[in-house]
């Protein structure tokens, strides 16, 4: 005890989903205020069933979180920075995430969240505010960007059958929706796509080397179909060149 303040030099914390290590300080003389630093490696899939158990999404991976645990007259406040090696939402994975997170009773931001996705990089932001306030939705903002996305990688996710994709996608979105109703999501963004280098993109002008080709490509599928049709028509010579 020093000052009126019970300093806490080392706490180790077991609670459902993480283990901490925290040091701090309460003031008695101003309760409740006390602050505590604290260290904690999680796990996501547990930790989103306490606080978001109502939520049909899943969640997968462990991470790490750094920063303070702030209690005070009328509210609180945890905030500090976090990584994992490998987190996922559903079936989607983001290796190297890290990022920023702020939680006060009235709202929760996580800002300047970076992840690997699909070869490629993304930027984020999500917002959910406000809290406990009676007669207002509480919105879910998502704002992200990515860039050099691999397309072909992210068709093989998705499954798509009778399209496949091939490139490198840059772009961004945005969009907010009352949580728990993503069905009212609004927003919107873009997408650039760059052709891989070994393609030649289609323009309104085709250079004349590539229509003379499609040329004897369709007279060649002609003759093809011709012979199907009707074998006994063509010389023996004649298939044998085709042939």
């Amino acid at each position: 005890i020093e000052g009126g303040k019970v300093v806490f030099d080392r706490m180790d914390l077991t609670s459902d989903g993480a283990t901490s290590v925290l040091d701090g300080e309460v003031d008695l003389g101003r309760w409740p205020e006390q602050i505590y630093r604290i260290k904690s490696h999680i796990d996501f899939p547990t930790q989103k069933n306490i606080f978001f158990h109502r939520d049909r999404f899943t969640a997968s991976g462990q991470g790490d979180f750094q920063g303070t645990f702030h209690l005070f007259k009328g509210g609180r406040e945890l905030k500090g920075t976090f990584t994992s090696p490998m987190a996922g939402v559903n079936d989607w994975r983001f290796p190297s995430l890290k990022g920023s997170v702020l939680w006060l009773p009235d709202r929760l931001e996580i800002t300047d969240a970076t992840s690997g996705v699909y070869s490629g990089i993304a930027r984020f932001d999500y917002r959910m505010a406000p809290f406990g306030k009676k007669g207002v939705p509480t919105i879910a903002t998502w704002d992200v960007k990515y860039r050099d996305v691999d397309l072909a990688q992210l068709s093989d996710f998705l499954e798509t059958r009778g399209l496949r994709l091939a490139g490198r996608a840059t772009g961004e979105n945005r969009f907010e929706w009352p949580v728990g109703k993503w069905a009212l999501k609004r927003g919107g963004g873009s997408v650039d796509i760059v052709a891989p280098a070994r393609f030649q993109m289609m323009t309104r002008e085709m250079p004349g080397g590539v229509v003379y080709g499609l040329t004897e490509l369709a007279r060649e599928a002609v003759a093809a179909a011709r012979l199907v049709a009707n074998p006994g028509c063509y010389p023996t010579a004649s298939l044998l060149a085709l042939a």
